[in-house]
């Protein structure tokens, strides 16, 4: 009974000619997968560089290393810069696939096998050519927890994380109108708190702050 039915579902599908527009959008979604795999490896190449890395360079005679010096002194700026658009590069890959498909295959009345084949094949083609893989040899979350500027006189600055100078924390926040989220991690201990708060009079970082003191 199941074979018949997945039968009369795969009957539905059939491939239509290819049109100017979807031509178009296959050329520009591959495009695309390169440009994103370049993101990611731009990401993990300014940030993975290790102290032996570093000081091999000569940013008085070459020009490539003074701008990554450059780079890597406003790390904060150039990761959200290379975050943006590795993002939005992969919401329009899902538009440009989303039309292709729509204009290549004509699923019929199954909905669900549509919906289900993009996502499949969107997510192995990001992950695949989108995503590149960390190597573990390299200090690539390490570098979030290690002093990479100044705050202010009671804070550090790591990779777009907080480091409290009186306590081995890491933290990081944010709010958006009323509701403001907190994450610390005890460096030493190992010990996370994390707080979601959807109520303005309460400051979600000190409540985060005196739980994670109480549980060292």
């Amino acid at each position: 009974m199941e074979m018949v039915s997945i039968q009369s579902v795969l009957t539905q599908v059939h491939f239509l000619e290819p049109e100017f527009g979807s031509i178009l959008s296959g050329i520009l979604t591959i495009f695309l997968l390169v440009l994103s795999g370049f993101a990611s490896g731009s990401e993990i190449a300014f940030f993975s560089l290790s102290p032996t890395d570093l000081s091999e360079m000569d940013t008085e005679k070459i020009a490539a290393d003074r701008h990554i010096q450059m780079l890597r002194e406003d790390n904060e700026r150039t990761l959200a810069t290379i975050l943006i658009t590795n993002n939005f590069v992969n919401v329009t890959i899902i538009m440009l696939c989303n039309y292709m498909f729509s204009h290549l295959v004509d699923f019929g009345n199954a909905y669900w096998l549509q919906f289900l084949t993009i996502t499949v094949l969107l997510t192995f083609l990001l992950l695949l050519f989108g995503e590149m893989q960390c190597d573990g040899r390299r200090p690539y979350l390490k570098m979030c927890h290690e002093i990479q500027g100044a705050c202010d006189d009671s804070t550090d600055s790591g990779l777009a994380w907080r480091l409290d100078k009186s306590m081995p924390i890491s933290w990081h926040t944010g709010a958006a109108g009323p509701y403001h989220a907190w994450l610390g991690i005890n460096r030493k201990t190992g010990t996370s708190v994390a707080v979601g708060i959807n109520y303005g009079l309460v400051n979600a970082e000190e409540l985060g702050f005196a739980v994670l003191r109480n549980l060292q």
